[in-house]
């Protein structure tokens, strides 16, 4: 009867030993999943703000007017600009 006991927790403490090397890789692959899903949202987030950006480039001309006068320095013919320093 000893012999069995000896036997069975020989068999319990080697399966323990192996399952534990499966179990820490589906943890890491959990949480790289996690961090996968994270990117892909905001991602999708992104593509969404660009989409918006070349929506609003296309269709709508004061979009296009504000653009060129922030971030190129363009005016109409006649203006003047005014730069205040503060």
């Amino acid at each position: 009867m000893r012999k069995y006991i000896i036997i069975a927790s020989i068999i319990i403490i080697c399966g323990a030993l192996l399952s534990y090397q499966p179990y820490s890789e589906v943890r890491r692959f959990r949480k790289k999943i996690t961090e996968l899903e994270k990117e892909i949202a905001m991602l999708r987030e992104t593509n969404e703000s660009l989409r918006s950006e070349i929506k609003a480039l296309k269709e709508d001309p004061f979009y296009i007017e504000k653009i060129a006068r922030d971030h190129l320095g363009l005016t109409k013919p006649g203006e003047i600009i005014y730069h205040i320093r503060r």
